[in-house]
């Protein structure tokens, strides 16, 4: 339960009246930017000087390593890869077709056209349901 305490000098407060008591200005508007600011700044040295530590004294990293990682592509880079074997069609594999698209005999006609083209087409068939 609250205490009652006396009645002293602040509960005679009239509004507009003289201030008394402590009072606080209110908040910058973005001062809680600046510690945020200090904070990342000093994460960012201390993961820098960090990596660099690392990098002088072990024996196991060496800026070639970073270098192979962020390394800039070059026109022989750039160039298509060639294929090494020529894509085929294994004649043992089945294909299942289904129709979710609510029209009907697409299965079908889709079934008939990969078939034409050397693929084993198993069911053609309306999808149960649509993904």
């Amino acid at each position: 339960m609250a205490e009652k305490t006396e009645r002293d000098q602040f509960d005679d407060l009239t509004p507009g009246g003289e201030r008394r008591g402590v009072h606080r200005a209110p908040k910058r508007r973005g001062a809680g930017f600046v510690p945020f600011a200090w904070a990342a700044l000093a994460t960012g040295v201390l993961v820098v000087g960090g990596v660099g530590t690392l990098i002088v004294t072990s024996d196991s990293i060496s800026m070639k390593d970073f270098e192979s990682i962020f390394a800039l592509p070059t026109a022989a880079a750039s160039a298509t890869p060639k294929a090494t074997a020529a894509p085929t069609v294994d004649p043992a594999s089945v294909v299942n077709v289904l129709n979710a698209t609510g029209e009907t005999g697409i299965a079908t006609a889709v079934g008939d056209q990969i078939a034409a083209e050397g693929w084993t087409v198993g069911a053609k068939s309306n999808a149960s349901e649509r993904a």
